[in-house]
């Protein structure tokens, strides 16, 4: 099939119709077909003993117990509940200065998980930025708008630069530039304290280098009010994605509903989007590994059994002996 693809540049334009048409038609079987190959996959590697899956199935296990089942609503189902165990334990790996591990169930993730938690990063570092002006403005309340301008100004510095090769973190190596738009932020906002100058330049840049540091109250109060954000968020989107298809979930990524992180006057991430792709990988991730993995421990003997659009049976999964 690779190679007929391969000569689609050079065929009539009624052919390639033809080719585009069967390429759409290709890409809804794979990814409605997506639960089931991946469980019959992994089963295989289970089986075969080249997937570990004890520690996986005691990380989402000390989850639960971490989390007071009593407290969820008794009107919710298995899924819905383990779901939101699942996205927690999620969100924890997410904190880039007190991160969790994730288990080698989420190997397949680790680019998508990558991508979270580095615009989690994003998302922090630019709240605690806005959290230096109100600072500097003693706190004097300002529109959003007001923010949203800083917001982007600092991605446009954030985006010129280069992924530093040693790892290091590209914020705190750009300290000046931010505390210089911190500064013409302030000035503009209340010109009566005085146009920019070295010495406002020179108080932003303390309070950012200071704030920047993780271990201050600040930037743990903005990481953890941020993760909690967007755990709910993720959440109330995950349980409605319980309904649909993997093929509608799909769709729903790309549709007019999903807001887009580079639309508009809105470059910057923005809670809203990460809350869609984290619940996106959640749900599938629950799909193929809830009754492989996470469940087996679940008090029931044999499999556990999650209710999904794939239309995954137990029986269809189970291992032989």
């Amino acid at each position: 099939m690779f190679h007929w693809i391969l000569w689609i540049p050079t065929l009539t334009p009624f052919p390639q119709d033809v080719a585009n048409h069967q390429i759409r038609t290709f890409r809804i079987l794979l990814i409605e077909n997506t639960v089931p190959f991946l469980q019959k996959r992994y089963l295989k590697l289970i089986a075969e003993g080249e997937k570990e899956t004890r520690p996986a199935a005691e990380w989402f296990t000390d989850l639960q117990r971490q989390t007071a089942l009593t407290r969820l609503d008794a009107s919710r189902d298995d899924d819905r509940a383990n779901l939101t165990i699942l996205l927690g334990g999620m969100c924890k790996s997410l904190l880039s200065f007190q991160a969790v591990p994730l288990p080698s169930t989420f190997d397949d993730e680790k680019g998508r998980i990558r991508q979270l938690r580095s615009d989690v990063q994003d998302l922090i570092y630019l709240d605690v930025c806005c959290s230096v002006l109100r600072a500097l403005l003693n706190y004097q309340r300002q529109n959003v708008q007001t923010y949203n301008v800083l917001k982007t100004r600092l991605w446009y510095i954030m985006e010129e630069m280069d992924d530093p090769a040693d790892g290091s973190n590209r914020w705190t190596r750009s300290v000046d530039s931010i505390a210089l738009e911190i500064a013409r932020a302030k000035s503009i906002i209340a010109p009566d304290r005085g146009p920019i100058c070295t010495r406002s330049i020179h108080e932003a840049e303390v309070l950012v280098r200071e704030h920047f540091t993780q271990s201050t109250r600040v930037f743990e109060e903005i990481s953890l009010s941020i993760i909690r954000t967007l755990e709910d968020e993720a959440t109330g989107v995950a349980i409605q994605y319980l309904r649909m298809s993997p093929l509608e979930i799909s769709e729903s990524q790309r549709g007019p509903s999903c807001p887009q992180r580079a639309s508009g006057n809105q470059p910057y991430p923005d809670v809203q989007s990460s809350a869609r792709r984290l619940a996106h990988v959640g749900v599938l991730h629950w799909w193929v590994w809830g009754p492989l993995v996470y469940l087996r421990n679940s008090g029931t003997d044999g499999w556990g059994e999650v209710r999904s659009p794939a239309r995954c049976r137990e029986n269809d999964f189970r291992m032989e002996g």
